[in-house]
């Protein structure tokens, strides 16, 4: 690139020096073959520029739009000028007008959205998604998963931005060689410049105009956006903290409590000769840790506790009616392990429709109780 660009300052001090009359066919060949040399150049790099650029598609686009509207105005004008003539000609005329004009307007319609407003699309930056709540463990998987979204969002977001301004680099490249060719041109053929040159010329002129600002508009945002963003991941950060420590010290709180049951059921069980009376403390210590290690939790992850305890009431009696035999059956363990009516090891007989079962007890449960049976 800086060869070629050197290559164009050589030839146009060349030029300057020169007018057209002044130069014979050798430095005119040479000053051909620049210019070929530079439309490979130009061509090259149009090609790789344009592939796949959403800001040049947009343009051609908008610039489509542009077109068909002044194709309609044009339209428009004849048919007014057409519309107070009777002779034949004129009238058909003024019919290959109006089905002109009804096609541009299915053009004009379909491409609406390319319209006055052609870049709301992809410069407009949606606001940051409401954060999730972080008040449990639970919710911190929700947390991580928004502030992975957020990261592709703002990815996404600064790339679309760097593919803008690479295109604005490359555009005012593109337009500061192919001044510096127009000048050979016309150096070569005075006012006889093919007038694609010239177009092409004010197209990139006409991007550059679209694109600068748009450039400072969506830097503009992404900044806002950004800053919005690190905010709000500084704040989940701090509450995913909070939560882990919290769950951490729960985790350890259990852990002790778990360890000082073990403790002392191994305690009970070395020194305690009763078995019966070991396996009514056994179960009880089961039940209490159970309850205990429930509260540790509700009082440490429930706002409102007396909203729990109302909902809990409702629950129970709807429980305790749909599982009454259940709760009977619970009921009959405490009456026979605080009764006293029998234990295990003793033998029983127990007659169920109309079978007799005799055994020694081994183990009284809240539903059921186990025999060694009789064979």
């Amino acid at each position: 690139m800086k060869h070629v660009t050197l290559l164009i300052l050589l030839l146009s001090t060349l030029l300057f020096a020169k007018s057209d009359s002044d130069l014979n066919s050798t430095q005119k060949e040479e000053l051909l073959a620049s210019v070929t040399m530079i439309d490979k150049h130009l061509n090259s790099l149009s090609t790789r520029f344009e592939k796949k650029n959403i800001w040049i598609k947009r343009f051609a686009a908008h610039n489509d739009y542009l077109v068909l509207k002044q194709s309609l105005t044009r339209l428009e004008l004849k048919i007014k000028k057409l519309w107070r003539k009777k002779d034949k000609d004129s009238k058909k005329s003024l019919a290959e007008y109006l089905a002109r004009k009804e096609t541009l307007k299915e053009q004009i319609k379909l491409l609406g959205e390319f319209g006055e407003n052609a870049y709301e699309s992809i410069i407009k930056i949606e606001e940051p998604n409401v954060a999730p709540i972080v008040s449990d463990p639970i919710a911190i998987f929700s947390a991580l998963s928004y502030l992975e979204a957020q990261k592709l969002h703002l990815n996404e977001y600064n790339e679309k931005l760097a593919k803008l301004q690479e295109t604005i680099l490359t555009l005012e490249e593109l337009r500061e060689i192919g001044a510096q060719k127009i000048l050979i041109l016309d150096q070569l053929y005075g006012d006889n410049i093919d007038t694609k040159e010239l177009k092409q010329q004010r197209r990139l002129e006409k991007m550059l105009k679209d694109f600068t600002p748009l450039s400072e508009i969506y830097k503009t945002s992404l900044s806002i956006y950004t800053k919005k963003s690190a905010e709000i991941e500084l704040s989940l950060n701090e509450k995913i903290t909070q939560q882990s420590v919290k769950l951490i010290n729960i985790a350890i709180l259990i852990g002790l409590f778990i360890g000082l049951l073990l403790f002392v059921k191994y305690l009970l069980k070395r020194y305690m000769s009763d078995a019966e009376r070991f396996y009514i403390i056994n179960k009880t210590l089961n039940i209490a840790s159970f309850f205990i290690i429930l509260i540790i939790v509700a009082f440490n992850y429930i706002n409102n506790l007396t909203y729990l305890l109302t909902v809990l009431g409702f629950v129970s009696a709807g429980i305790a009616f749909a599982m009454k035999d259940w709760f009977m059956s619970i009921f009959g363990w405490f009456v026979i392990i605080i009764g006293g009516y029998f234990k295990i090891g003793d033998r029983i007989r127990v007659v169920h429709h109309d079978r007799e079962y005799v055994g020694d007890i081994l183990e009284i449960s809240f539903t059921r109780i186990t025999l060694l049976e009789d064979v």
